[in-house]
Protein backbone atom coordinates (compact mmCIF):
# COMPACT_ATOMS: atom_id res chain seq x y z
CA UNK A 1 0.00 0.00 0.00
CA UNK A 2 1.21 3.56 -0.37
CA UNK A 3 1.49 6.33 2.38
CA UNK A 4 -2.33 7.87 0.74
CA UNK A 5 -3.71 4.74 1.05
CA UNK A 6 -2.09 3.60 4.80
CA UNK A 7 -3.52 7.48 5.83
CA UNK A 8 -6.99 6.55 4.78
CA UNK A 9 -7.39 3.15 7.05
CA UNK A 10 -5.63 5.48 9.64
CA UNK A 11 -8.05 8.16 9.43
CA UNK A 12 -10.89 5.51 9.38
CA UNK A 13 -9.50 4.23 12.42
CA UNK A 14 -9.42 7.69 13.96
CA UNK A 15 -12.96 8.25 13.29
CA UNK A 16 -14.42 5.16 14.68
CA UNK A 17 -11.91 5.30 17.60
CA UNK A 18 -11.91 8.86 18.64
CA UNK A 19 -14.70 10.49 16.50
CA UNK A 20 -15.22 14.56 15.83
CA UNK A 21 -18.76 14.13 15.65
CA UNK A 22 -18.32 15.34 12.04
CA UNK A 23 -17.08 13.48 8.55
CA UNK A 24 -13.73 13.57 8.38
CA UNK A 25 -12.08 13.79 4.66
CA UNK A 26 -8.87 13.65 3.45
CA UNK A 27 -7.48 15.53 0.61
CA UNK A 28 -3.90 15.36 -0.87
CA UNK A 29 -2.29 17.99 -2.76
CA UNK A 30 1.39 17.93 -4.93
CA UNK A 31 1.96 20.81 -2.34
CA UNK A 32 0.40 23.28 -0.02
CA UNK A 33 1.50 26.69 1.30
CA UNK A 34 0.72 29.23 3.90
CA UNK A 35 1.22 32.72 4.48
CA UNK A 36 3.58 33.41 7.59
CA UNK A 37 4.57 36.84 8.42
CA UNK A 38 3.91 38.11 4.88
CA UNK A 39 5.61 34.99 3.22
CA UNK A 40 4.34 32.17 1.47
CA UNK A 41 6.06 28.44 3.01
CA UNK A 42 5.21 25.50 2.33
CA UNK A 43 3.79 23.23 4.79
CA UNK A 44 2.97 19.69 5.79
CA UNK A 45 -0.93 19.40 6.27
CA UNK A 46 -3.94 21.75 7.64
CA UNK A 47 -7.36 20.88 9.10
CA UNK A 48 -10.64 23.10 8.45
CA UNK A 49 -14.29 23.31 9.41
CA UNK A 50 -16.14 22.83 6.21
CA UNK A 51 -19.99 22.86 5.19
CA UNK A 52 -20.43 18.94 4.94
CA UNK A 53 -17.28 18.15 7.82
CA UNK A 54 -13.57 18.47 8.51
CA UNK A 55 -10.89 18.56 5.23
CA UNK A 56 -7.84 17.27 6.36
CA UNK A 57 -5.29 18.66 3.45
CA UNK A 58 -2.25 16.80 3.39
CA UNK A 59 0.66 17.74 0.73
CA UNK A 60 2.18 14.81 -1.09
CA UNK A 61 5.64 16.41 -1.57
CA UNK A 62 5.99 16.97 2.88
CA UNK A 63 4.41 13.54 3.53
CA UNK A 64 6.47 11.23 1.23
CA UNK A 65 7.18 9.04 4.66
CA UNK A 66 4.95 6.90 5.61
CA UNK A 67 6.11 7.89 9.76
CA UNK A 68 6.51 11.94 8.50
CA UNK A 69 2.36 11.02 6.77
CA UNK A 70 1.04 9.26 9.69
CA UNK A 71 2.55 12.05 12.48
CA UNK A 72 1.15 15.17 10.62
CA UNK A 73 -2.09 13.26 9.95
CA UNK A 74 -2.39 12.49 13.98
CA UNK A 75 -1.73 16.43 14.56
CA UNK A 76 -4.35 17.46 11.85
CA UNK A 77 -6.70 14.96 13.46
CA UNK A 78 -6.14 16.35 16.81
CA UNK A 79 -6.97 19.83 15.66
CA UNK A 80 -10.30 17.54 14.07
CA UNK A 81 -11.32 16.76 17.33
CA UNK A 82 -11.17 20.21 19.11
CA UNK A 83 -13.96 20.82 16.90
CA UNK A 84 -16.24 17.74 18.30
CA UNK A 85 -20.03 18.88 16.78
CA UNK A 86 -19.07 22.71 17.00
CA UNK A 87 -19.84 25.72 15.01
CA UNK A 88 -16.67 27.00 13.15
CA UNK A 89 -17.09 30.02 15.03
CA UNK A 90 -16.78 28.09 18.10
CA UNK A 91 -13.46 26.76 17.38
CA UNK A 92 -10.78 27.05 20.22
CA UNK A 93 -8.59 28.60 17.96
CA UNK A 94 -11.20 31.51 16.98
CA UNK A 95 -11.75 32.03 20.38
CA UNK A 96 -8.65 32.47 21.46
CA UNK A 97 -6.95 34.82 19.62
CA UNK A 98 -6.06 32.11 16.89
CA UNK A 99 -3.78 30.20 19.10
CA UNK A 100 -4.11 26.66 17.94
CA UNK A 101 -2.04 24.67 19.95
CA UNK A 102 -3.38 24.88 23.04
CA UNK A 103 -2.12 22.90 26.22
CA UNK A 104 -5.57 20.99 25.50
CA UNK A 105 -4.54 20.32 22.10
CA UNK A 106 -1.21 19.03 22.79
CA UNK A 107 -3.16 16.53 25.29
CA UNK A 108 -5.26 15.38 22.44
CA UNK A 109 -2.16 15.07 19.68
CA UNK A 110 -0.33 12.55 22.84
CA UNK A 111 -3.35 10.68 23.35
CA UNK A 112 -3.66 9.63 20.04
CA UNK A 113 -0.04 9.39 19.09
CA UNK A 114 0.25 7.42 22.16
CA UNK A 115 -2.84 5.04 20.70
CA UNK A 116 -1.09 4.55 17.18
CA UNK A 117 2.88 4.64 18.35
CA UNK A 118 2.81 3.02 21.12
CA UNK A 119 -0.66 1.09 22.69
CA UNK A 120 -1.05 -1.51 19.28
CA UNK A 121 -2.54 0.87 16.66
CA UNK A 122 -0.24 0.62 14.02
CA UNK A 123 0.19 -2.88 14.29
CA UNK A 124 -3.44 -3.95 14.68
CA UNK A 125 -3.90 -1.51 11.47
CA UNK A 126 -1.10 -3.59 9.55
CA UNK A 127 0.03 -0.08 8.34
CA UNK A 128 3.56 1.69 8.41
CA UNK A 129 5.42 -1.77 8.32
Amino acid sequence: MNVQEECQILAEALSDKFPTGWPVFIHWHEELTCYHEGERIPIYADCTRIKKGIRIRMSRKKCRQKRVAFETLIHEYAHAMEWKGRRWEHHPANLDGERDHTPAFWAQYGELYEWFFHQGGRQTLEIGQ
